[in-house]
């Protein structure tokens, strides 16, 4: 497929049009932020009942890879999803997934890594190459508070979920497959 042209207002955005995780797994490109939001809806999967919380290619941990893989070192990788405080099946499937991609590039303490932030029914996790520096979390708290968001993973804090506060805190695959043991697979 063409590429589209670029923004007239923001000559360094280029779109392209093609599946995301195979044009990732092309490109040598290398990006400071990659942002994946809601790449399906309820309304798309309603009719599969208990699957509408499976993988895609895109919800995978070889698609994070490539995603993450296209990070240039200080990059960061965002994706949203549906959440509820009750019910953090897609949040605990992102985080659990940052944390393993994380793990397998080598990071020996992924939470560092890692924030998610929730406003009602949607949390992002925010995953950076780098551990999240002190002025990054506090700018990520302040813009929480003034947007009425709920930080509810981040490094300098206690997590609002122990689960997955857990998740982001496993040190290897065998802890994180402990942890997450019963709930979606990765």
């Amino acid at each position: 497929m063409p590429d589209l042209p670029g923004c007239p207002r923001c000559p360094a955005i280029h779109f392209h049009v093609d599946e995301a995780r195979s044009w990732f797994a092309r490109t040598e490109e290398r990006f400071d932020l990659i942002q994946m939001s809601m790449i399906d809806t309820w309304a798309a999967t309603r009719g599969r009942g208990l699957f509408a919380v499976g993988k895609t290619a895109c919800t995978t941990l070889e698609g994070w890879r490539h995603f993450v893989g296209a990070l240039t070192p200080t990059g960061v990788f965002t994706v949203s999803r549906w959440y509820g405080k009750d019910s953090i099946a897609e949040a605990g499937r992102m985080v659990s997934l940052g944390a393993r991609v994380l793990m397998d590039a080598g990071v020996a303490d992924p939470g560092k890594h890692l924030a998610l932030v929730a406003n009602r029914n949607m949390a992002t996790l925010i995953l950076s190459r780098q551990p999240l520096s002190a002025a990054e979390l506090a700018a990520l708290h302040l813009l929480a508070d003034e947007r009425n968001f709920t930080v509810v993973l981040a490094p300098d804090m206690a997590p609002g979920s122990a689960l997955l506060g857990q998740i982001a805190n496993a040190r290897d695959p065998a802890q994180l497959a402990a942890v997450t043991a019963g709930l979606l697979s990765i």
